[in-house]
């Protein structure tokens, strides 16, 4: 009888390590949701199923820094050449300035969880500036309070 179970876990671990290697890698696609005062709204799924929405600031597309909205919260997003899985940083709105951790995202770039008065801040103001490190991102946001509306309105349909 031992044998016999032997014989099984060994075929077993055969057939696990026959599995291609990227067999359970999940791709993120982002689908284009709405554009708003040059905002991009997108949402974005894995594996067909809806995970967040975002909104991608103007004139930085290539750089993908936005703010995105999921059943975690709302964050801020952007790429950095920081390592790890959380690094500090800070955000300073038209003079007012937070801090806190920024958590690798899924795409590779880094998100900070925002709070309610810190998104109100950000719906009446003129200017954002993001330091990670020697980094700074500065991000305009001339019509952000209705990219935020709209935003909100995708997360709420699930990015459909």
């Amino acid at each position: 009888m031992p044998a016999r179970c032997f014989m099984k876990a060994m075929l077993c671990l055969f057939a696990l390590t026959a599995l291609p290697a990227g067999a359970s890698a999940q791709q993120l696609v982002a689908k284009k949701y709405a554009d708003v005062g040059g905002w991009t709204i997108e949402s974005y799924k894995v594996d067909g199923r809806y995970m967040r929405c975002g909104a991608v600031a103007p004139a930085m597309p290539a750089r993908r820094t936005s703010f995105e909205k999921s059943r975690e919260g709302w964050t801020v997003v952007l790429p950095t050449k920081a390592k790890g899985d959380s690094v500090q940083g800070s955000v300073a709105i038209d003079g007012r300035t937070f801090r806190g951790p920024f958590y690798r995202m899924d795409d590779d770039r880094v998100g900070l969880f925002l709070k309610q008065g810190q998104l109100r801040l950000l719906r009446a103001s003129m200017a954002m500036s993001i330091r990670i490190g020697g980094e700074q991102t500065r991000v305009s946001l001339a019509g952000a309070a209705s990219a935020l509306g709209k935003l909100s309105e995708c997360d709420k349909k699930g990015g459909a």
